[in-house]
């Protein structure tokens, strides 16, 4: 794989950190939704982990060096955490098991909900990013991903037989894997040709 979206520069680290706020607001809004009826839309991606293993997954492959890798996935998962997480201050604070001063204390010490998460992301999107590599073992690693998504997906699919429910993630889930291998595909195609 060659080409390179994510840089060791304020403004890649700005952008990652936009996109981890942008899907914890997603996250947050589906919460909103029930998780016990036909479509779960309350599922996306707080049981399931397809839409992290993509994003994270293309982020660590787009990135120019192993350690922006780590720090871009990092700051990726901290934001969407951080965000997730002041949400769910916000729900106890509207229905009133938490005053206001506790509300406002969250955008403190919610900063720690995040960290062990990034920091299992930072170790994965190192070793992740060595999928860019044109050999045998890189693609493997590149593929990897995917084959998470496909168990996971396989795994909902049994779950929603057996309990009618989680619809929305039976859906998304492969559009995931879809979305993932078409570009990693499209990617290492254009990998293999300039290297002819």
């Amino acid at each position: 794989m060659e080409k390179i979206v994510f840089k060791n520069s304020k403004k890649s680290y700005f952008l990652v950190s936009v996109f981890g706020i942008a899907a914890g607001l997603l996250v947050a809004f589906f919460s909103l939704f029930p998780a016990e009826d036909l479509w779960g839309l309350a599922y996306f991606s707080s049981q399931t982990f397809a839409f992290w293993i993509c994003t994270c997954s293309l982020i660590a492959l787009f990135s120019e060096k192993n350690y922006v890798a780590g720090i871009n996935v990092a700051l990726y998962v901290f934001f969407m955490f951080y965000v997730t997480g002041i949400f769910k201050q916000l729900a106890k604070f509207r229905k009133e098991y938490i005053t206001k001063e506790e509300f406002l204390n969250a955008f403190i010490n919610e900063l720690s909900y995040g960290f062990v998460p990034a920091l299992i992301c930072f170790a994965l999107a190192f070793a992740l990013w060595y999928g860019r590599k044109n050999n045998m073992f890189s693609r493997i690693i590149r593929y990897l991903p995917l084959a998470l998504i496909i168990i996971e997906s396989a795994d909902l699919i049994l779950w929603f037989a057996d309990t009618k429910q989680g619809l929305f993630m039976v859906i998304i889930e492969p559009v995931c894997g879809l979305v993932y291998a078409i570009i990693i595909i499209r990617s290492s195609r254009k990998t293999i040709k300039a290297a002819v």
